[in-house]
């Protein structure tokens, strides 16, 4: 997919990009997942410290980048090292701890191919000189990395779009709807564009500072340029929680969750949960202490660059480089891309850039004769790598906690920038989510065929088809997927506790109710879900108390109102 200018706009507008699988050097555990729009906040001492991560494929001079901020920002460049392990590190997990009832059987499991089949399945000078009587005047200017940048102030929409025209930013039209608001909150723009000797392999994460107490996504630029239900994953570092201002805040129904998968399904919870708050909503995924990050990113000695400036043989100095334990990363395969090109006589036997750096040595005889300037790639690395790896992990150590959050939206409801405040009276807020799946071979044996159920750390028990479902139904979904995704609804600010808007545990508890009858009706009444449980469910779903036969735990609250049943 080329991106166009239109979609390097805003500070966090990157289209989604596809994380490419491959073997050897750049690889991760964990794939970096490009379909997100990650930002990274650090607040305190009365500034802000904005990390951003751009994602452009296209023609290098249609690249355009226009970021509003307050005041005249130090730039500089971050690395994507930093999403990489606060994504990895703060994902929500939802994991299950399996129970077993009575003496379950395996030894009856069928053995078909259809069954196998199943299973299977910063720098720069500073100057106030105005730029012209247009209205439109440059405050700073300077080059970081592979961007020259230039900071403007405007007294007008026409004036700013204007000079970003005359000074051959390719700028949509479109976009200046969307400036009137920032120019009458007294915003500044940093103008991005890449340098005459750069490419769009060689754009890097940006880091901006600038004076402040709140971060802010300027959201309403963003939607000139946004995909549908576009996810929104910011970061905030300080010494508090943070929490939305300006937006709801919602807390997800844990039922909805596809827990046999992991939370596979996390995302369009989350989008679904955005939605029935109206569309400006957040949810919390991690928020606690930073102390996990604590020699993360960077330590003393971690690297040692001048011991690669002797190595004037490439492969050498990959070797090197690879066993210092540089990442393998899109901005250090753009540096080998550089300082090591592929021969055209390699390109030409259909060999991709990865899985000739993956193998270096497997090509050292192409390589024969080529130039090779082992100091000018150490000068990259030091500045591309090292330096932001550094600045990072001094964000890290700087503040006692971080917070994550999650939303999802799309053009129409992106009319308000999203702020954020620390509130010092809300608590921490876990990644890691546990419930019991339960087995019950109390009637049935054969672990196959036997009723399972899950139970929340709520109380709520959610049941589970049989085993023998999945494989005959693969692909289909076994969870309530209209479920309400937002158990509570609630406004959130800079002090106190959440203020509930709307609590849809009711709606909630009912779908489950209808759920574990579907489930029920499955296994021909096996569970004993129904008026012969022994327990009654209250709004939110049913606890279990204990009962004669198996899973006989549970009443059904609200039976008496008939409810059509969701089709399979």
């Amino acid at each position: 997919m080329i991106r166009t200018a239109a979609s390097a706009l805003a500070l966090a507008l990157l289209t989604p990009s596809t994380a490419l699988a491959c073997g050897g050097f750049f690889c991760s555990q964990a794939p970096m997942d490009q379909s997100k729009e990650r930002i990274v906040f650090g607040v305190g001492d009365g500034e802000i410290d904005v990390h951003v991560q751009i994602f452009y494929e296209g023609d290098a001079d249609r690249f355009a980048w226009v970021v509003p901020v307050s005041g005249v920002p130090e730039v500089g460049l971050s690395t994507d090292a930093m999403f990489q392990v606060l994504a990895q590190q703060t994902q929500p997990r939802f994991w299950l701890q399996w129970r077993e009832l009575g003496d379950c059987t395996y030894d009856a499991y069928p053995a078909t191919a259809e069954d196998d089949d199943a299973l299977d399945s910063a720098g720069g000078g500073a100057g106030g000189a105005p730029n012209g009587d247009d209205g439109a005047s440059v405050l700073a200017e300077g080059q970081t990395g592979p961007y020259d940048w230039k900071v403007v102030s405007a007294t007008s929409e026409e004036a700013l779009l204007q000079w970003l025209e005359d000074n051959d930013y390719d700028i949509p039209a479109a976009v200046g709807k969307a400036l009137g608001g920032y120019l009458a909150g007294g915003s500044n723009f940093v103008a991005f564009k890449l340098t005459s000797d750069s490419d769009a392999g060689d754009i890097a994460p940006v880091r901006l500072t600038y004076p402040g107490t709140k971060p802010l996504i300027p959201i309403v630029l963003t939607s000139i340029a946004a995909t549908p239900d576009m996810r929104l994953e910011p970061y905030v570092f300080a010494n508090e929680r943070a929490v939305p201002e300006n937006y709801l805040h919602v807390q997800i129904n844990e039922a909805a969750i596809d827990w046999m998968s992991g939370g596979s399904n996390y995302d369009d919870v989350i989008t679904r949960a955005a939605n029935e708050a109206g569309g400006q909503a957040f949810a919390t995924d991690f928020s606690g202490d930073t102390a996990f990050l604590e020699s993360n990113l960077w330590w003393e000695g971690r690297f040692d660059v001048d011991a690669l400036r002797g190595l004037s043989d490439p492969v050498a100095f990959f070797n090197a480089m690879q066993g210092q334990g540089f990442p393998g990363n899109a901005t250090l395969l753009n540096l080998l891309q550089e300082h090591i090109p592929m021969p055209a006589s390699v390109a030409q036997q259909g060999v991709d850039p990865r899985s000739f750096y993956n193998c270096l040595e497997c090509y050292a005889e192409s390589l024969d004769g080529q130039a090779f300037d082992p100091d000018a790639f150490a000068d990259d690395l030091e500045l591309y790598v090292v330096e932001p790896m550094q600045e990072a992990q001094a964000l890290f150590d700087r503040f006692d906690t971080v917070t994550r959050m999650t939303s999802s939206m799309s053009a129409d409801e992106m009319t308000i920038d999203p702020t954020f405040v620390l509130n010092p009276d809300m608590g921490t807020v876990s990644n890691v989510h546990e419930a019991d799946l339960v087995v019950d071979c109390t009637v049935e044996t054969e672990a196959y065929k036997a009723p399972r159920y899950i139970e929340l750390q709520d109380g709520r028990v959610v049941l589970v088809p049989p085993e023998e479902w999945f494989w005959n139904n693969p692909g289909e979904a076994w969870y309530d997927a209209d479920a309400p995704a937002a158990q509570t609804i609630e406004r959130t600010g800079a002090s106190g506790l959440p203020e509930p808007v709307r609590d849809q545990s009711g709606e909630a508890g009912d779908s489950l109710d209808d759920h574990n009858r579907w489930v029920d009706e499955l296994q021909g009444g096996l569970t004993g879900f129904g008026p012969g449980g022994t327990a009654g469910c209250g709004d939110g779903g049913c606890a279990q108390t204990g009962g004669s036969g198996a899973l006989a735990l549970w009443g059904v609250a609200g039976l008496l109102a008939t409810r059509r049943r969701r089709e399979r």
